[in-house]
């Protein structure tokens, strides 16, 4: 297995498709994911939820059956983190990130999004010529992929606006 990137080797995206094999019942059972990426491979997941004392979702766990585990924590006031090395190295969202989100979504369990100290924008002075006919602004979930306003889903995460 290669463990180094040469400096000039673009990083492909995370893409591939994530469905249930057992449904999630938070603080009840335990679920189970088949994540399928874009070359075909698919690898199979516990997934638990981790939740507090007053019963909210703080992350997730995702086991793999040769013990391979992973934590997605959602409490992250500037978006979800994974204990991963593509996560943490590459400073992008994973593979889990992205399929626990999508597969989170598909049975409507998304977990509230953190609240979040957003900076505040100075205030610009425009008159109504001015203003772009569409103006992009960021998903409230992950912040990290501008979506267009108007549409209902984030292109990335699949949260509900």
């Amino acid at each position: 297995m290669k463990t180094a990137m040469r400096h000039n080797e673009q990083v492909k995206p995370v893409t591939g498709t994530v469905r249930w094999l057992k449904p999630l019942i938070v603080g009840k059972t335990l679920g189970r994911l088949s994540i399928t990426n874009a070359n075909g491979k698919t690898e199979e997941y516990d997934i638990h939820a981790f939740i507090d004392g007053d019963g909210v979702v703080q992350g997730y766990g995702l086991a793999k059956d040769d013990d391979e585990i992973h934590s997605i924590d959602v409490t992250a006031g500037f978006g979800w983190t994974c204990d991963c090395p593509d996560h943490q190295f590459r400073n992008r969202e994973c593979k889990h990130i992205k399929a626990v989100r999508a597969a989170l979504a598909k049975c409507g369990q998304m977990p509230a999004a953190p609240q979040r100290q957003q900076p505040t924008p100075k205030a610009e002075k425009t008159s109504p010529q001015q203003q772009p006919a569409t103006s992009v602004h960021h998903c409230t979930l992950c912040g990290n992929y501008p979506v267009e306003k108007g549409e209902d889903l984030c292109r990335d995460c699949l949260y509900p606006f």
